[in-house]
């Protein structure tokens, strides 16, 4: 681990540098800036009221690197405005990154104010870098990460990618992709750059100017034909990528392109290659095809290749240099004899770093392109090394593919792909209008560059703020008195008002030396222009529909109407009055749009001349309880008592043992139900099972069940072994049986149990003889007893019987002598219940 007052020319593992400059150090109350020095950076200390200010986030730890000197200024720092501590600078002699401060115990979910100051006016103050860790970043202290967060003098970061004299990429706004684009601009700029926020246009949304020239060596054609300017200064459309290959490499002879600079012809004696514009990390999943016209396939390769392609080592099979190329599907000999007619496709997803050739819609070769595409932009190429006259042409969207389809959903053409800065809202560039002479201060330059303090937070025409001293005026979109030319503002010459129009023929549209600066104007619409905030996350919605939705609605824009919408299912059920300012609603829910209990979003809409500017989602469902069942069972009747405390609709269904007993149709707020269970339904000594399942309106549902054992209930008559003569219905079960009797006998006697199975006593028992069959000479009789045996047609019991418990007699059958026949006879009982 590093050590205070060592060297640390670079960052220890785990931690980043950052070297001050103007970009994201901002200088407060005076002195020039910070200056570079070989090896070191240092800022001024004259007047000694200056401030350097930055702010770091997402570490805990911060280094500061300096260069201690005899002659150097003491220097304060300090974090969100708390106690100044003393870096000593002025002491003996030291070396420019020596490891002069350390800062630890931060929160990495904060973010801090940095202040530096130099406490004396002993001369330079030096600080040579600022180290954080990996995870961390340095923000300037008017630097916001997302778009809504703008307001004017605000400044939101951006990367931007291209190759020389084209228009590039903008891409992660709002992010730290990359080291900044030098303060001169570049001619292959890949770097970020802040975009400065200065004013609303007419419509509302945010204007915003970069802070240097991201790019120089371009001329107003090229811009103009990309879309970026215009005459009025107005751009209505986001950039779009067009694809051919009159804008890209050549090399070799023999070659001739035609068709829009997408058909390609060669010679039988062709060397050399050509490539077309560059495709961009993270423009969409793109796809292009090349046809197979005419003539005989021979040293041909085509593909996709990088920025150093060299048709020589292509052909001599070094992937080096071309190692996305389709080349190695021509020499493995696996499509040696490519046919005419033949269709290869060709697919890039730009986001995931996959690649995939087809050849006539069938998949011959996936590659994992990885990172390569983040750091450094892919071409469309074809090369050759025949003698053979052959013919491709490349097909980028100009007309329909033959074999799209047969790809996964998502991609598209090439000539359709664009890229688009915000997830969330529109964006679209243009230039600055800058005066048609330099009397005309009534333009945009003038307005917010040379003369705006942006509302306090910059000193008008810093170049600290705008980086407009160097030797690249920025074009703007004003056409001079001569049509052909552009106005160019800024520069090294003049200062930062300067003028470069008629007078000289620098500012010819054509022009592409590095005196040609593109400053690009962002204009972000449907901008997240109101915090939308509700009380919670979810609601329950009440059926009356007393309760609401708290809404606190905070816009950034007070001087514009608006108005909110509320939908559920894409069914818009709330509509505002319009309000201008803050303003607390109640947006109330219909109960009718829950046709269930299941959670549903609720989508609030704020609206600003009638586009959406802002969305708030949150989740909401219907309060239901759901519904109560009581059920029970006396003997055979089954009681049960359904009720929905709510007052829904509801609809039950009751199984015996898994079979359909009953169901209803819709039945409202309460029911109660009884029901007799026939024991010829049951299973006898066996668990049976009741179940009760009932559904509201808005699926709430409930179930109950209820086991027993099913046996009869009554006066049951068994033998004595247990077995019933009848069930409860009255209905046989076995009959007693007696023959072998001679006529002038008497039978044996029969024992007999009456059994009181009724869940209570019951009392005045009697049995009593039925004759439904008589026959002559044939006589029963029963008995209490049968030691002696005193047969009788009734029997009367005084005694309570209790549940479960059983009366014993006996039968005997009598004949007389002569008698003949069958016949049949019958006891039954009858009782009250005692209790």
């Amino acid at each position: 681990m590093a050590r205070l007052g060592q060297v640390l020319a670079v960052p220890e593992s785990g931690w980043k540098r950052t070297e001050p400059n103007v970009s994201n150090i901002k200088t407060v109350g005076g002195g020039s800036g910070w200056k570079s020095n070989s090896g070191y950076d240092y800022g001024t200390s004259n007047p000694t009221e200056a401030k350097f200010i930055f702010q770091v986030a997402g570490t805990d730890t911060v280094r500061l690197m300096t260069f201690p000197h005899a002659n150097r200024t003491n220097i304060n720092i300090r974090f969100n405005r708390g106690l100044w501590e003393l870096i000593d600078n002025n002491s003996i002699n030291g070396n420019p990154n020596t490891f002069k401060y350390e800062k630890t115990g931060l929160d990495i979910n904060e973010t801090y104010l940095v202040e530096l100051e130099p406490i004396e006016s002993k001369g330079w103050f030096a600080i040579d870098a600022i180290d954080i860790k990996t995870n961390g970043r340095f923000l300037h202290p008017d630097e916001v990460t997302d778009p809504k967060d703008l307001a004017i003098g605000k400044r939101i970061r951006c990367h931007y990618q291209t190759v020389s004299g084209q228009v590039g990429v903008f891409s992660n706004l709002g992010k730290e992709t990359s080291d900044f684009i030098p303060s001169e601009s570049s001619a292959i700029p890949n770097g970020d750059f802040y975009f400065i926020c200065v004013d609303r246009d007419q419509l509302g949304r945010w204007k915003l100017i970069a802070d240097r020239n991201i790019q120089h060596s371009i001329s107003w054609d090229v811009l103009n034909s990309a879309g970026i300017a215009s005459g009025s200064g107005v751009l209505d459309k986001n950039i779009r990528l067009t694809y051919s290959f009159s804008t890209g490499k050549m090399s070799g002879k023999g070659i001739s392109i035609s068709e829009n600079s997408t058909r390609i012809k060669t010679s039988n004696s062709s060397v050399g290659g050509l490539t077309a514009n560059p495709i961009y990390y993270n423009t969409g999943k793109l796809y292009f095809e090349i046809e197979y016209l005419a003539g005989n396939t021979s040293a041909v390769s085509f593909g996709l290749t990088t920025s150093n392609f060299n048709v020589d080592r292509v052909m001599n099979s070094q992937p080096s240099s071309a190692y996305l190329s389709a080349y190695q599907y021509f020499y493995d000999g696996q499509y040696s004899h490519l046919k005419k007619g033949n269709i290869v496709g060709i697919s890039v997803d730009t986001r995931n770093g996959k690649m995939r050739i087809d050849v006539n819609g069938q998949l011959k070769k996936s590659i994992d392109i990885g990172n390569k595409i983040k750091t450094e932009p892919l071409y469309p190429f074809f090369s050759t090394w025949t003698s053979n006259s052959m013919e491709f042409r490349f097909n980028f969207g100009e007309k329909p593919f033959v074999y799209m389809d047969t790809l996964e959903e998502g991609y598209i053409p090439c000539n359709e792909a664009y890229y688009e800065l915000m997830e969330n809202g529109d964006t679209s560039f243009r230039l600055l209008t800058g005066g048609i002479n330099t009397s005309d201060k009534d333009n945009e330059w003038d307005k917010y560059i040379v003369k705006s303090d942006l509302e306090g937070r910059v000193t008008p025409g810093d170049n600290n703020v705008w980086n407009w001293n160097n030797n690249s005026p920025s074009w703007t979109s004003t056409t001079q008195t001569n049509a052909l030319r552009r106005v160019r503002r800024g520069g090294a010459g003049e200062g930062v008002g300067a003028y470069y129009g008629d007078r000289a023929v620098f500012s010819e549209t054509s022009r592409t030396g590095d005196s040609s600066g593109f400053r690009p104007v962002l204009l972000i619409e449907n901008l997240l222009v109101a915090a939308i905030i509700s009380d919670r996350d979810s609601y329950l919605i009440s059926r009356d529909g007393r309760v609401g939705m708290n809404l606190i609605i905070k816009p950034t824009m007070d001087d514009f109407k608006w108005m909110l919408t509320a939908r559920i299912d894409q069914k818009v059920f709330y509509i505002s009055e319009e309000y201008e300012g803050e303003q607390a609603l109640i947006v109330k829910i219909p109960p009718h749009l829950f046709k269930s209990i299941e959670e549903k979003e609720v989508t609030i809409e704020f609206w600003v001349n009638e586009k959406i500017r802002n969305t708030l989602v949150v989740k909401a469902k219907i309060a239901n309880q759901t519904p109560t069942i009581e059920m029970g069972l006396n003997e055979y009747t089954l009681k049960i008592d359904i009720v929905d405390a709510d007052g829904d609709p509801f609809y039950y269904e009751i199984k015996l043992n898994k079979k359909e007993l009953l169901s209803s149709g819709s039945v409202v707020g309460a029911t109660r139900l009884t029901k007799y269970l026939n024991s010829s339904n049951l299973l006898i000594g066996q668990q049976n099972e009741i179940e009760v399942r009932v559904v509201d309106h808005y699926g709430g549902k409930d179930s109950r069940v209820l086991t027993f054992e099913g046996k009869y209930h009554g006066l049951m008559f068994s033998d004595e072994r247990g077995e019933f003569y009848s069930n409860d219905l009255g209905e046989i079960l076995k009959k007693l049986m007696i023959s072998g009797v001679y006529a002038g006998e008497d039978s044996d006697i029969f024992t007999i149990k009456l059994i009181n199975t009724h869940n209570y006593p019951i009392k005045d028992l009697k049995l009593l003889i039925d004759y439904y069959e008589p026959t002559n000479g044939t006589d029963i009789s029963i008995s209490k007893s049968n030691d002696p045996y005193k047969g009788d047609d009734v029997l009367a019991y005084s005694e309570e019987i209790a549940s479960e418990d059983a009366v014993t007699f006996y039968l005997q059958l009598h004949t007389l002598e002569g008698s003949v026949g069958t016949g049949k006879f019958k006891v039954r009982a009858t009782a009250r219940r005692a209790s």
